[in-house]
């Protein structure tokens, strides 16, 4: 999306979303590294993203972390834990206890990120901090929306994914609890499409 939409920021990692997100990781850790950087580009200097990676690596576990600013580097698996709470904070907690389902949704948004970056999308020094992932309030005309977009430190503001269009009088999400409730349905909706495309993506399971 182009143009500079007005977005007001929304982003907390609960500590119920740090603890689902590490429990997970320690019972599923094929479901997380599905993707990961390949061994020469597991790191990236600040400011670009990690490689796209052809074939997944061996499992491995590790736990959850919030990571604080400034960082030296920003991985892949940084990219997905935030985007992962993010999520987890905003959609209903039924996402949250179908943690697979989940995990495909942060995958396909994580992946999003990190071509952006590598296209240049985010200015000429990328990504210089997590927190530059975020949740967002955005406003077109009378209505509102949720969305998950980045904000880099050059250029404009990136959305990756976002909810459907609400609207109630004209009232604030912000202030307006029903108006926000309206918009976490509209993120909701729009995640349920989103896993529904991915799912008719996967390889069918053949019959024995």
């Amino acid at each position: 999306m182009t143009g500079r939409p007005n977005l007001q920021d929304l982003s907390q990692a609960s500590n119920e979303a740090l603890e689902n997100l590490k429990k997970f990781r320690t019972e599923n850790p094929l479901l997380i590294t599905t993707m990961p950087p390949s061994p020469d580009k597991q790191h990236s200097p600040t400011g670009h993203m990690p490689g796209m990676a052809s074939q997944p690596s061996k499992p491995h576990t590790r736990p959850s972390r919030v990571y604080h600013g400034p960082l030296a580097r920003i991985t892949r698996d940084m990219v997905f834990d935030r985007i992962y709470l993010l999520l987890a904070d905003n959609l209903p907690t039924r996402w949250t206890q179908n943690p697979e389902a989940l995990v495909h949704l942060t995958k396909s948004m994580a992946n999003v990120v990190i071509r952006s970056g590598q296209y240049g999308d985010f200015g000429p020094y990328g990504l210089s901090s997590l927190a530059q992932i975020s949740v967002y309030i955005g406003h077109e005309g009378i209505y509102h929306y949720m969305c998950l977009a980045v904000h880099p430190s050059y250029g404009d503001v990136r959305i990756i994914f976002r909810g459907n269009l609400c609207e109630r009088e004209s009232q604030d999400p912000i202030i307006h609890h029903e108006v926000m409730a309206l918009c976490r349905i509209g993120f909701n909706k729009a995640a349920n499409r989103l896993y529904a495309d991915i799912v008719s993506r996967m390889p069918k399971k053949r019959s024995a």
